[in-house]
């Protein structure tokens, strides 16, 4: 029997019978033409469709496709939670647009660790790569969450693999070993059927972050130690690791062979490899010759766009002396005619990006100052600040913008008002810190943000009020470098500061912290030095580089600073970058065997006795752009009250 969602008046010659997986649906050809192209191409033209009055849909689901009809009679339908997915497969297969468009900001909308993986399979194969996109950012970024759900455990081994190779997958604060222990569980869940892929799960591992400890660990697994040829080739990576740990190329395609005791011995051993062995050892060859896992960072800055008449205006005035004189960039700021935005900085094409307006920032009578904006992984987050300087209107929401639903959300509330501090991310923990509050009052209080939990924890005042200080993250640990050449040391484990004194060249503080590998590179407040920092080493501060202009906003990435600044000269806004990669901190200790490209970059200073008495690494720059209207991306061309020198940050951001 049919499903007939028609009106008995309105049954007629016009009606048409669908049928999906046995079901049968009436419906009128001419709302059917008027909702879906699929439809309307079939009764339009010379279909043999066009004539029948049944037809037959194959691989349509049929509950979706009685919801699609109930919108195409009524205009109206609700997309049940559990079927998404389904409705949005149907929806697009039948070209229902305005349902697609529907399902598919829901399914955006609602991504998290518990459908990204799912959603992400079925969107790419259906074709919606922003959706794909999306889904995928949360599931790279977020593998440590996502590993103990059951959905990981259920998924076919192209699916797994696919997942677990991918070069940006984030493994946390486990670092690789999380990932091997995900892959081992994955096995155990059915080790008869799935104990045969593991050589092939072990090309999806990044073993260039794996210890020598890490591999004689992995060899104690019953799933490892029960297969002799992934005992061999574990051995033989062992062994390699071993062998190039003063390398300075680990990947070089070193041969090597694999003996009757799991050993590894150099080409040319008399010994002949069996095929078991020569397989083993072309194996540990495939693996060490891999990239490394990389985070798709890009650099990004918060600047102002100029809404199109303001630029108008303001051309006008140029054109009148008098007029210009009276034209105030603080008070266009303050009346909304320059909006902020975040901006990235593509560095292969040299091209500016906008990537979000902040137009939570314009909530109140005035545009809020002396908020703070950083991010975590593909989440941004506006914290803090005040719409009215001493009026006591405070920005007291915590906003998260997801940057795969494309929405602002009010994630929590501050505990306290707060502007013009200082905020440092360390793991998934947002941390602010001094600046002023209520009656402008230096604080000395800290609060922290847990995204992962989404509450604020208790934590201890700092030793001291501090207006502002260059603050970064290092191992887990939160560091301070205040203004009196202090280092003031957080630690999130026990809850404690410390405080120690530093001896610097620099005596009047510093701007900014930024931490890469082993080091943290700190900006000067009133100059363009840069100077370097090894917490593990001393507790001397020295000199490492310097900027060709005055560093405004920073940021690192893939061992480049990112300067974002300005040319006073021509008022152009510029883009510089200071190389601290470790090629480039080996050229500093050795000159003797550097490279024309890098020797460009070294400024060698000499003796009376012509002997190096030091190194200085120099800043180039990358990006140049005389119309200051679009990308106003510096506090030298602002008032404080804008503050986005403090919002330079690194985005994870994968391409579609």
């Amino acid at each position: 029997m049919a499903d007939n969602i028609l009106q008995h008046s309105q049954v007629n010659e016009d009606v048409v019978t669908l049928v999906a997986e046995g079901r049968q649906f009436t419906c009128h050809r001419t709302k059917l033409i008027a909702s879906s192209d699929y439809f309307r191409a079939m009764f339009s033209n010379n279909f043999t469709e066009q004539e029948k009055n049944t037809i037959e849909l194959q691989g349509i689901d049929a509950d979706c496709l009685l919801l699609l009809l109930r919108y195409v009679q009524s205009g109206s339908y609700v997309i049940p939670s559990g079927s998404v997915l389904v409705l949005l497969q149907t929806a697009s297969m039948l070209q229902f647009i305005n349902v697609q468009r529907a399902c598919e900001q829901q399914v955006l909308t609602t991504l998290s660790c518990d459908s990204c993986l799912e959603v992400y399979y079925v969107t790419s194969t259906l074709g919606f790569s922003h959706i794909a996109t999306a889904a995928l950012t949360i599931a790279v970024w977020q593998f440590s969450e996502i590993r103990k759900k059951p959905l990981f455990l259920q998924l076919s081994l192209s699916e797994l693999v696919e997942y677990i190779s991918h070069p940006a997958l984030n493994p946390g604060p486990g670092g690789e070993w999380t990932v091997w222990e995900a892959l081992a569980s994955w096995v155990e869940e059915n080790e008869i059927e799935r104990g045969g892929h593991l050589l092939q799960l072990l090309l999806c591992l990044d073993f260039h972050t794996l210890t020598v400890e890490d591999i004689s660990n992995m060899l104690f697994y019953s799933i490892i130690s029960d297969n002799n040829e992934v005992v061999q080739v574990l051995n033989g990576l062992k062994k390699f690791k071993m062998d190039n740990v003063c390398s300075k190329d680990p990947t070089s395609s070193k041969k090597f062979t694999v003996d009757s005791e799991d050993n590894i011995k150099k080409e040319g051993n008399e010994q002949q490899e069996d095929e078991e062995q020569k397989e083993a050892r072309e194996i540990v060859e495939k693996i060490m010759k891999q990239s490394k896992r990389k985070l798709p960072q890009v650099p990004c800055v918060v600047g102002f766009r100029q809404s199109q008449s303001q630029q108008k205006k303001k051309k006008a005035k140029y054109s009148d002396d008098e007029e210009y004189h009276d034209f105030n960039l603080a008070s266009q700021i303050r009346n909304f005619d320059m909006v902020p935005v975040i901006y990235s900085f593509d560095l292969v094409t040299k091209k500016m990006t906008e990537e979000i307006a902040l137009t939570k920032l314009c909530n109140g009578p005035v545009r809020c100052s002396g908020y703070q904006v950083c991010s975590i992984g593909p989440s941004i987050y506006i914290l803090g600040g005040e719409y009215h300087l001493g009026h006591g209107n405070w920005n007291k929401s915590l906003w998260r913008y997801n940057t795969a639903s494309k929405k602002w959300i009010v994630e929590n509330m501050l505990p306290q008002p707060r502007r013009h501090n200082m905020v440092c991310v360390v793991d998934s923990v947002i941390y602010l810190l001094g600046g002023f509050g209520r009656h402008r009052v230096v604080q000395s209080s800290m609060d922290a943000y847990d995204t992962a939990l989404g509450d604020w924890l208790q934590c201890p005042d700092m030793p001291h009020c501090i207006t502002y200080g260059a603050v970064c993250a290092f191992k887990g640990r939160l560091m301070v470098f205040t203004r009196e050449m202090q280092l003031l040391t957080y630690y999130p484990s026990m809850k404690k500061w410390s405080a120690i004194p530093l001896r610097s060249p620099n005596k009047q503080g510093y701007k900014a912290a930024l931490t890469w590998k082993n080091h943290i590179y700190l900006i000067d407040e009133f100059s363009t030095e840069v100077y370097r920092f090894s917490p593990e080493e001393d507790k001397n501060i020295t000199r490492f580089g310097r900027f060709v202009n005055p560093p405004a906003n920073v940021c690192v990435v893939d061992g480049k600073i990112y300067n974002f600044s300005c040319d006073d000269l021509d008022e152009s806004n510029i883009i510089e970058i200071l190389d601290v990669s470790e090629e480039m901190q080996d050229s500093v200790l050795d000159t003797s065997s550097v490279n024309t490209e890098i020797s460009s970059q070294l400024r060698i200073k000499k003796n009376d006795s012509q002997q190096i008495d030091a190194v200085e690494v120099l800043a180039k720059e990358v990006w140049r752009e005389k119309e200051a209207d679009l990308h106003t991306s510096t506090n030298t061309m602002c008032l404080a009250e804008a503050t986005f020198s403090l919002g330079c940050f690194p985005l994870l951001k994968l391409g579609d």
